[in-house]
């Protein structure tokens, strides 16, 4: 399916290739919406970084790097995860489409699990982190690591629903998002750094994260995975609240915060019986059959 204004391997004439050469034209077909998707992310980084450092002050710009740089500081987990079960998930998608969804759902449960207590705790201690990280002179950092630091969710659903497009061969939809997203993220800073200064920066990399995930879910033959992800954070949110309920009360120091935090968010999902050990079996027996444990 041809991109709207973008050229790609299925737009050349099927006659164009010599015979034996087909097999290029259908490799670039799948590639080339990779290879658009990760041109715009790289471009969206750059350029968020060059508008910041051009309509922001020196020390607002240092700022923002700090912020940003902690806010993405366990990115690396669920794209490590997500390499590690692709080849299953493409091969599920061919095989056994139930165990393909089963899947694909255990690792937003696994994802979304882990990063929400990681997102509040982060969030409640801002202040200490960022003076740990950088130094007390980066403290007016905090109300935008606060904001920022919840973006960890997206970072972390994304990974798993960019795996499960790839596996599904829908990979023409990423290049239309990764557009969407990069034309929103400039867009909006350009329109709320000089009005709300560093804090605009938050909220247009929030609303970047929506519109991506929105388009998912409007689009027919990815909104499955966006309903499944919404879905698994049901649970673990629920814990997330009994959590930020019982430190709002106690107000213990950052530390104990962290602690008490983590064991009242592993109690509340023992409660909830979200844990379910079927999840973590399926796993780890997909891993082992796969020879990747």
């Amino acid at each position: 399916m041809p991109l709207p204004g973008i050229w790609t391997a299925s737009a050349i004439p099927s006659d164009f290739f010599p015979p034996g050469l087909a097999l290029w034209k259908e490799l670039l077909n799948k590639t080339a919406p990779l290879a658009i998707s990760g041109a715009f992310y790289a471009l969206q980084n750059q350029a968020s970084r060059l508008l910041v450092g051009r309509m922001l002050s020196p020390s607002e710009s240092g700022q923002y790097t700090v912020a940003m740089n902690l806010s993405t500081t366990f990115g690396f987990l669920p794209t490590l995860y997500c390499s590690s079960i692709y080849p299953i998930l493409s091969r599920y998608h061919k095989s056994d489409r139930s165990k393909f969804r089963q899947l694909y759902r255990s690792g937003f449960k696994a994802m979304m699990t882990i990063v929400l207590p990681v997102a509040l705790l982060m969030s409640l201690t801002a202040g200490e982190i960022i003076t740990l990280y950088a130094g007390k002179a980066y403290l007016p950092a905090a109300p935008l690591f606060t904001v920022l630091v919840w973006t960890l969710i997206p970072q972390f659903a994304g990974p798993v629903l960019y795996r499960t497009i790839l596996a599904a061969g829908q990979q023409r939809f990423l290049s239309w998002t990764s557009a969407a997203m990069l034309l929103v993220r400039v867009g909006l800073y350009r329109l709320l750094l000089p009005r709300l200064g560093i804090i605009g920066a938050a909220f247009a990399v929030w609303a970047m994260h929506s519109i991506g995930f929105g388009i998912f879910g409007a689009i027919k033959a990815t909104r499955t995975y966006v309903i499944d992800w919404l879905r698994s954070m049901l649970r673990p949110g629920i814990a997330l609240l009994i959590t930020a309920a019982l430190l709002a009360i106690i107000r213990p120091a950052w530390l104990a915060a962290w602690v008490g935090g983590l064991v009242t968010y592993t109690l509340s999902l023992l409660l909830l019986r979200s844990v379910d050990r079927s999840d973590v079996e399926r796993i780890q027996r997909l891993l082992k059959t796969s020879g990747l444990r």
